[in-house]
């Protein structure tokens, strides 16, 4: 469905949290990262907000490392 501009930090929180594992296994840790880059270069995101998304993204691939 669309979103405004408002929702979409909130989407993008949504989308990682619900594939942050396939992000991680497929290794498109880079991907998201240009993504997200993308929507902070046209003001939809702000600075803060991509680096809480990719250190979430971190976050859970070390936790899968450590098993």
């Amino acid at each position: 469905p669309p979103y405004g501009d408002r929702l979409l930090p909130l989407v993008c929180e949504q989308f990682i949290e619900k594939f942050a594992d396939s992000i991680v296994t497929l290794n498109l840790r880079h991907n998201l990262l240009l993504h997200l880059v993308n929507l902070w270069d046209f003001g939809l995101l702000l600075s803060e907000e991509v680096q809480a998304y990719m250190e979430f993204v971190d976050a859970y691939a070390l936790s899968l490392a450590k098993g």
